[in-house]
């Protein structure tokens, strides 16, 4: 009984396609996708997992715990890998004039091993929800953690999936059982691979992207979004700034730019290749905006460490290419950036 226990908790289980999380409604996505070997990502997945998010509510000591035992977390992280993480933004229209526009979150998290013993975790942490004032629900017998601030935590198979509303969840509750079905007989990575169902202008930018990639993420700009993401990005100095005010002042923040898309790609332990794509409403925009940004992008160069800088404009679709060294420590800014931003949504500014 004991063994049969433990093989449900620490089973390895395939990991369905990023397309399985896309849904129809998000105008912006990011796929993260880490292997054992990628030790830059496993170390964001380490300084993340020392200090969840507020909404996760753990006991006081439960947090001091991730904060005490780094390498403890470390070893679960590499049973648990490869993983991926595909986060979903979309916009919110205003309902009232004070209100500002931004845009909500949604994601879901995919492990190859120990995805029974994080369902056991998932239950504490939905059993402290319901006595916080939250509840649980059901969709087609998969269980739904609801916080008080309106959280929905669930859990099918070995993906982990949080949103701020059900109507999500249960679409990729649909989505994860007709993907299995799709692949019931194929082996991991092989067989059909359900359509990308969202925005023609973002499923372009998809196809173009580079899908070994480590990163891969895209977002339309219909309601500012690229401006939006930047901001909340790089707001606080460093690095991250330099880079955000080299791009908004390029022009990517533009109307005449109605989609973008990002590649970063492992090429050496500490060092990754970047990609990045811009869908242009027109081919003379497309050629003005690729020169300004190789000119801006040349002039920071020595500023934030990045070397091999090319663009090229194939009709309206722009690609700048460019490597960064040192790229733990830039992760490792990225990750206080991501808390800062997370305690907010991006307000959207109005054209």
């Amino acid at each position: 009984m004991i063994v049969v226990a433990l093989y449900f908790l620490l089973r390895p289980l395939p990991l369905l396609p990023s397309e399985t999380f896309l849904s129809p409604d998000a105008d912006a996505f990011l796929i993260l996708q880490i292997s054992p070997e990628d030790e830059c990502f496993v170390a964001v997945l380490q300084e993340l997992a020392k200090r969840p998010p507020a909404e996760v509510k753990l006991a006081e000591q439960q947090r001091e715990q991730l904060l005490t035992q780094p390498e403890q977390i470390r070893q679960v992280l590499l049973q648990m890998l490869p993983m991926r993480l595909v986060v979903l933004a979309r916009h919110v229209e205003r309902k009232a004039k004070q209100d500002e526009e931004g845009f909500t979150f949604s994601g879901v998290m995919s492990i190859r091993g120990l995805s029974g013993f994080g369902g056991f975790i998932l239950r504490l942490i939905r059993g402290s929800m319901v006595e916080q004032g939250g509840r649980l629900e059901k969709y087609k017998g998969v269980k739904i953690g609801v916080s008080s601030t309106g959280l929905h935590l669930a859990k099918l198979g070995n993906n982990f999936m949080f949103a701020p509303d059900a109507e999500t969840i249960a679409r990729w509750v649909d989505r994860i059982r007709e993907q299995e079905r799709l692949m019931k007989s194929a082996a991991e990575g092989e067989g059909p691979v359900l359509p990308y169902e969202g925005p023609g202008v973002l499923g372009d930018v998809l196809g173009a992207l580079e899908r070994r990639a480590q990163l891969r993420c895209a977002s339309v700009n219909s309601h500012d979004e690229v401006s939006a993401f930047l901001e909340a990005a790089g707001p606080e100095g460093g690095m991250f700034q330099k880079i955000t005010v080299a791009l908004l002042d390029s022009g990517i923040a533009s109307a005449q730019v109605i989609a973008v898309g990002a590649t970063a790609r492992l090429v050496e332990p500490d060092a990754a290749d970047f990609e990045l794509l811009f869908r242009a409403d027109d081919e003379r925009f497309a050629g003005e905006l690729r020169d300004r940004l190789v000119d801006l992008l040349e002039s920071a160069a020595a500023d934030i460490g990045i070397e091999g800088i090319r663009g090229t404009a194939d009709g309206s679709l722009v690609r700048v290419t460019f490597r960064k060294a040192r790229l733990r420590d830039a992760l490792r800014g990225a990750v206080e950036q991501f808390r800062r931003a997370s305690g907010r949504a991006p307000a959207s500014s109005q054209r």
